[in-house]
């Protein structure tokens, strides 16, 4: 679709700036730096109801051996997400209530219940098959 001055200059999600337009919105879906690519998509093609997250660090509670309820946070402006958090070998898999926008790779996961910070981890790319309870 475009040419563009290089992968640092662009993040998930992102609509503005992307050097074309198109007549409807499209977003970041993805960023490939071995190939230096920037892939685009529609608004409906960059929402996500799971993620996973591993390197996860249990801040105000023992680690759960048990699916818990919580809120997640995937972006530090965005509004907390209800989500339930499964525990996993080498994370945990979180499944949102409702789908989010823009769940990257490498980003933090919070996770809060109310206003209590619970944990959190890094987000990974999703994949059902790699991921066992």
């Amino acid at each position: 679709l475009a040419r563009h001055g290089g992968i640092a200059n662009f993040t998930i999600g992102q609509r503005k700036g992307l050097g074309f337009s198109s007549a409807q919105p499209m977003y970041v879906s993805r960023i490939d730096p071995e190939t230096n690519r920037v892939f685009v998509d529609y608004d409906e093609n960059c929402v996500s109801s799971r993620a996973f997250a591993t390197d996860v660090n249990w801040i105000s509670i023992v680690e759960p051996l048990q699916a818990i309820d919580c809120e997640v946070k995937v972006r530090y402006r965005s509004d907390p997400q209800r989500a339930t958090l499964n525990p996993s070998n080498d994370g945990v898999v979180i499944s949102f209530a409702e789908p989010v926008r823009a769940i990257t790779p490498g980003q933090s996961a919070v996770f809060y219940s109310g206003e209590t910070v619970l944990g959190g981890g890094i987000l990974q790319v999703f994949s059902e098959e790699a991921r066992h309870e």
